[in-house]
Formats: C-alpha cells, sequence, structure tokens
C-alpha cells in the first residue's frame, strides 16, 4: 500500500509540474491543441513517474543519481515526443525539451521537499505529544 501511496503521490507531484511547465510553452508559442495537450501530459506523468519509482526503487542516492535520472527523464520525452510523431523536432526543441525537462525537475523536487518538511514537522510534533520531550 505504501508503493502505491508514494506512485501515486510522485505522478501528481510530476503532472502537475509538467502541467505548469507545459501550459507556460503552449502560452508563449500559441500552438495548442488541448484535448492532445491533455493526454500528452498525463502519458508523460505516467511515464515519467514510472521512471521516478525505478530510479527510487535501486537507492541511487548521490549526485550521479539525480544526473542518471535527469537524462533518462529527457530520453523518455524525446522517444515519446518522436514516437508521437511531433512535428517539428530539431536542436531548437531538443533545448526546450532539456529546459524543460529542467525546470518540472526543480519545481517537483522543491514541493516534494516542502511538502515532506512539513509531515516531518507534523510527525515530530505528534510524537512529541505522545511521549513527551525525552
Amino acid at each position: 500500500m505504501k508503493k502505491i501511496r508514494e506512485c501515486i503521490k510522485w505522478f501528481l507531484y510530476i503532472t502537475s509540474c509538467i502541467l505548469i511547465v507545459r501550459g507556460g510553452i503552449y502560452y508563449f508559442t500559441g500552438d495548442i491543441n488541448i484535448s492532445k495537450a491533455i493526454l500528452d501530459i498525463i502519458i508523460m506523468g505516467i511515464l515519467t513517474t514510472l521512471v521516478t519509482m525505478f530510479i527510487f526503487s535501486i537507492d541511487i542516492d548521490s549526485h550521479w543519481g539525480y544526473l542518471i535520472h535527469y537524462v533518462l527523464l529527457i530520453i523518455i520525452v524525446l522517444l515519446y515526443l518522436e514516437w508521437n510523431q511531433w512535428p517539428h523536432i530539431d536542436l531548437n526543441e531538443i533545448v526546450i525539451i532539456i529546459v524543460a525537462v529542467a525546470i518540472v525537475y526543480l519545481l517537483v523536487l522543491g514541493s516534494y521537499y516542502l511538502i515532506d518538511a512539513r509531515e516531518a514537522k507534523e510527525i515530530n510534533e505528534k510524537l512529541k505529544d505522545k511521549y513527551g520531550n525525552k
């Protein structure tokens, strides 16, 4: 049950951040097909959540782990866009994707940290209330 809860949590973080970044890209480019965009965001959320759960399951806890994770996410996004016959993947688009994945990555890590820090503080307060300051 804990793994399912973690998977749902990561999916929500990742998909929300993808939505924010893609919304910004759509706003600035003017290129939008809402139904396709929503489907792409959900599929990318699922794919990147699976990659994230896999990386965290093998417990790579170093700067190299984050770099490997980031590169895997870029590869997944590029493969998805290629498979999905994205109309124009050129060098400029690849740079935009690399930057977009970086922004999503930072937003997800930031939100995860903020929410986990709050949850840890609440748990510590409950433990102090229950057992006192020993």
